[in-house]
């Protein structure tokens, strides 16, 4: 939770420390295939409830008045003080919880979100505030919220290079590169992640997000469909790796 003072144990992707993920950061290194794309897998920081209990009391006043705000802004029924309060204390544990399933629920079903950029409670609790406020200004549904994704040339050139390693034993030419790089661009143009809102039984609002560009998948297939990819015969490569490493 970015600036209150929270603090945890850092691990990566898949990792398990034992603890709630406080934060998931969008992973940097060499690239593996498989998990969460080509790109490395989003790192996470981990903490016990008993150390976010610590966490919390050890904060100072002007930070756990924040806190309360940002919980009670969430929908939780807390007090706004800085003074240390077994409710606020209660509320900001599950919020937690929640958050912490909320990372797993991304990593399994949609990793690559995951390194689009930091997530951590802070993020997560305005999130809900603000979805919030939108349900009480009114009864209109909001207009579906388009996202469109570029990845950088330098990612996609990890991606590519990757997957022409598993599939060809080396990398790709500049010339290569350049072709399977124009045709990722334009897929994902065609392909943005786009946020649907409408009214859910007993009131309020729900959102269902779909679309957006598997672009690892899409240059692991374009290079896997190559002439010299063919004549290697390692189509069954991709799907023996990723049941190695138990990405479905």
């Amino acid at each position: 939770m970015s600036g209150l003072g929270l603090t945890g144990a850092n691990y990566g992707a898949g990792t398990g420390g034992g603890g709630l993920i406080t934060s998931s950061t969008p992973g940097t290194g060499p690239a593996i295939p498989g998990a969460g794309g080509f790109g490395v897998p989003s790192s996470r920081t981990e903490a016990t409830e008993a150390k976010l209990i610590a966490n919390y009391g050890a904060m100072t006043e002007i930070l756990r008045k924040s806190l309360a705000q940002q919980l009670k802004s969430a929908g939780y029924k807390v007090p706004i003080t800085g003074k240390y309060n077994s409710t606020v204390r209660e509320a900001f544990l599950d919020a937690s919880r929640k958050f912490s399933d909320e990372i797993n629920t991304l990593q399994a079903n949609d990793p690559q979100r995951l390194n689009t950029g930091k997530f951590d409670l802070t993020s997560y609790l305005k999130d809900i505030a603000g979805t919030r406020a939108g349900m009480e200004t009114g009864s209109k549904v909001p207009d579906p919220y388009i996202q469109e994704r570029e990845s950088t040339k330098a990612s996609i050139r990890k991606g590519a290079t990757a997957a022409a390693q598993v599939l060809l034993g080396r990398g790709l030419s500049e010339e290569q590169f350049n072709e399977i790089y124009k045709k990722a661009i334009k897929r994902e143009e065609a392909m943005p992640v786009v946020t649907k809102y409408s009214k859910a039984k007993g009131g309020g609002i729900k959102a269902k997000t779909t679309g957006g560009a598997d672009t690892e998948e899409f240059l692991y297939q374009e290079i896997a469909k190559t002439d010299e990819a063919k004549q290697n015969k390692v189509f069954g490569l991709y799907d023996a790796f990723k049941t190695a490493i138990g990405v479905k």
